[in-house]
């Protein structure tokens, strides 16, 4: 299961920043050079082509730190849309989260096209998982990272916090 913690990590790793951004518009180049590189990956893997909502949306928020920060996950679950985001794994992993916590969010509407991804993250160790990107207190990229430290009962996560 080693090889698997660094999945995300080598993936993200392979992404020349200037390389990817080249092609895209000059507000979301400029934005993207301000972010530190990981992060800077990160919004590269999860919009390559990022379009004019995008750029609105995400060209706004300003890092609250440098360096990723240790957030606490009983604290992210108080969060209404991290709740949503939990509402959104298969109904085994959020009873599994529910009962562990001792919460009670509902079953919502299911987009993963591989659910059995949340079992196995849990599997791995928190400690070499990459930050997830939390944007106002809300885990926006990352989720499954941020399941997977709910189902483990992981204190804590490394998230990128993001406001704006």
């Amino acid at each position: 299961m080693r090889a698997k913690e660094f999945l995300i990590e080598d993936k993200m790793s392979s992404i020349n920043v200037d390389t990817a951004i080249q092609n895209t518009p000059p507000a979301w180049q400029q934005w993207i050079k301000t972010l530190p590189q990981q992060l800077a990956q990160e919004f590269i893997d999860e919009r390559p082509t990022p379009d004019n909502e995008d750029i609105q949306e995400y060209t706004r928020l300003k890092l609250a730190s440098p360096q990723p920060r240790e957030v606490s996950v009983a604290e992210l679950l108080k969060v209404k849309g991290n709740q949503y985001n939990i509402s959104q794994a298969p109904d085994d992993v959020i009873a599994d989260i529910n009962q562990k916590w001792s919460i009670k969010i509902p079953s919502g509407k299911k987009y993963d096209l591989n659910p059995a991804r949340n079992r196995q993250y849990a599997q791995m160790s928190g400690a070499t998982a990459a930050p997830s990107v939390m944007i106002n207190g809300v885990i926006t990229f990352g989720v499954g990272r941020f399941t997977s430290a709910c189902l483990r009962g992981d204190r804590t996560m490394r998230v990128w916090d993001l406001r704006g």
